[in-house]
């Protein structure tokens, strides 16, 4: 018959109790017996150390003749003891078992040690290392009729004792096993007939788990159990009509959570969260564990006021709610739409609100570059196109203008026009990275023979400013995969902001080095440097360190920020490094192929 956990445990309880009391009832008679054997003991040698000691005043002037020692082995033999007499020195005069001249010094004895302390009588239980046996030693200092100071010792043989106790233990092991089989059976029965009704209630309610409610306990005592057990039958009564709401209810709530694919967290009308999904829990900052959301109050699991509001606002309007809000975050600002609206019964009353929130960041900042670059690039062509129209009605309108003034304008719109052409072009350069990775030719190719074509066609322009450029590159292959023209414009692009904002006289150095699986190239200057707070902006579109040096070399404010795709299509980067005055060290990492295998 296969028995329940609670069976075993009662079962097991009462058995362990049974045995814990007979093992203390069984320790306390055995002490008891012990005290009482001992303490009869030790009055036996009280009373014989007083006839010892009226036998050595008799014999004062024979301690130490063999007649005396034959005399005292005789009484010792005769009555089970061992009488000892030890000089106050601590040697050994006479013993009733062994020859006094082949005992050792007695001085450190502990019955010794503690009769002459305490100038009385001592009694210490201990193994004697003379004749290996466990003996119940009596000491008592004595000073003889003739002045001399001795010590009377009285030892007690205790295997008649030690016997005793060993026949107590076998009997209290016997009594122990005795009362454990009978307690035993009567445990057996006790566990059975309380658990018995607990295995009704336990299928009870794996029937009410399985749905159905018409399932009765049979509960005929009168003390707890009986009564739980019709406890038991009135819930389930119930709990048939209420299990019906309760699904209605769920259908209602999985039926509106279905269709979200967002954050989503609904309440009751007391603001208890009833379902609270991980989108929401993240957009909220719940940092408590998903099995404490329920029947938490919302304002107790989230700081973000305006969710809390927004939900309590829906309850009390009965109407749907939309606003945005905007949280602070470490990677920057989050926006995010707020829909609330209230949940109600069959009776049209108030049942909770369901938040839908939707995390529009990504939209709003696309939208904000969106503005920004059509602004940016609006304020770029609108500069080139209002001086070239400047100059050209200025031709127009005058019929009598000069010929080398006329060509001086030309040359200034011709210059505008190369402008104009150059920000188109890094405009196309930089749509053309956004728009698809995928779309450039990716080959494998020596990272040196495009450093070596932009230096060679940038040389003369820093030999005309009276720059020293410096190539450092190593005698073996930079080899990795990728686009040779996208490359040539990083190289490029980094290579001219170093000419443009490099002094005459000062220096520009590539340098390229393989760092493990990586393929890295330094462009370094000695030019102006740039603003601690202006190195996050650098890679940004149409920003300008020096606004007005930028224009008049010609710059779109486009170079570093292409710089920055070609490196992030290649699946690499780029990160620079700068001080005002020392010069400017832009680094661009990118993996390298793997090296082919040699056949």
């Amino acid at each position: 018959m296969k028995h329940s956990s609670l069976f075993i445990k009662l079962f097991l309880a009462q058995l362990f109790l049974v045995l814990l009391a007979t093992v203390i009832v069984g320790y306390l008679g055995k002490r008891g017996l012990e005290q009482v054997s001992f303490e009869g003991t030790e009055h036996s040698l009280q009373e014989q150390v007083f006839l010892f000691a009226e036998l050595v005043q008799k014999e004062v002037g024979r301690l130490e003749s063999e007649e005396f020692e034959k005399k005292l082995a005789a009484i010792g033999k005769q009555s089970g003891n061992r009488y000892t007499i030890i000089d106050i020195s601590g040697k050994v005069l006479v013993d009733s078992e062994v020859a006094a001249r082949l005992m050792d010094d007695h001085s450190g004895r502990p019955e010794i040690r503690i009769a002459l302390a305490r100038r009385s009588s001592a009694i210490v239980v201990r193994r004697s290392a003379t004749v290996g046996r466990s003996l119940m030693y009596l000491a008592r200092p004595m000073e003889m009729s003739s002045g001399r100071k001795i010590i009377l010792r009285i030892a007690k043989p205790l295997a008649s004792i030690e016997e005793g106790w060993r026949r107590l233990s076998m009997a209290l092991v016997f009594g122990a096993c005795v009362t454990l089989v009978l307690a035993s059976f009567l445990g057996y029965w006790f566990s059975r007939r309380f658990t018995q009704p607990l295995r009704s209630m336990t299928a009870a309610a794996r029937e009410i788990a399985a749905g159905n409610y018409e399932y009765t306990v049979e509960a005929k005592g009168r003390d707890e159990i009986g009564e739980l057990g019709r406890a038991l039958n009135s819930m389930m009564q119930e709990l048939g009509g209420r299990m019906e709401t309760i699904a209605t209810d769920r259908n209602k709530l999985r039926a509106i959570l279905g269709s979200m694919v967002e954050g989503v967290v609904a309440i009751d009308e007391k603001e208890q969260v009833l379902h609270l999904n991980r989108v929401a829990a993240d957009m909220l900052a719940v940092e408590t564990r998903p099995d404490s959301w329920t029947g938490t109050r919302i304002w107790e699991l989230t700081r973000v006021r305006e969710a809390c509001e927004i939900l309590s606002r829906s309850l009390v309007e009965k109407k749907e709610l939309s606003e945005e809000l905007i949280l602070p975050g470490l990677d920057g600002q989050r926006v995010l739409i707020l829909r609330a609206c209230a949940i109600f019964d069959s009776a049209h009353a108030v049942a909770g609100a369901v938040l839908v929130i939707h995390d529009s960041t990504e939209e709003s900042r696309f939208e904000t570059v969106r503005r920004d670059f059509v602004a940016n690039v609006s304020h770029e062509l609108k500069t080139p196109l209002t001086a070239i129209r400047g100059y050209v009605e200025t031709m127009v309108e005058d019929d009598l203008m000069p010929v080398g003034t006329q060509r001086k304008f030309l040359g200034r719109v011709q210059d505008q026009v190369l402008r104009l052409g150059s920000l188109v072009t890094d405009l196309l350069s930089l749509s053309r990275l956004e728009s698809s990775g995928n779309d450039q030719d990716f080959q494998r190719l020596d990272l040196r023979d495009v450093v070596r074509d932009s230096v060679s066609g940038l040389a003369s322009r820093a030999e005309r400013k009276g720059l020293r450029l410096e190539v450092e590159l190593p005698e073996h292959a930079l080899e990795l995969f990728g686009d040779s023209e996208a490359l040539r414009q990083l190289v490029d692009n980094l290579l001219s902001n170093a000419i443009n904002y490099t002094d005459a006289g000062a220096w520009v150095r590539v340098h390229g080095e393989t760092q493990g699986e990586w393929v890295c190239l330094r462009v370094e200057d000695s030019g102006v440097g740039i603003a601690a707070q202006d190195l996050d902006r650098v890679f940004e579109r149409f920003f300008r360190v020096d606004k007005a040096r930028s224009r008049e070399l010609g710059g779109t404010g486009l170079g570093l920020a292409i710089v920055k795709h070609v490196a992030r299509s290649h699946a690499g980067d780029v990160s620079v490094e700068s001080e005002l005055g020392r010069g400017t060290s832009f680094q661009v990492r990118l993996p390298g192929a793997i090296p082919s295998q040699g056949g």
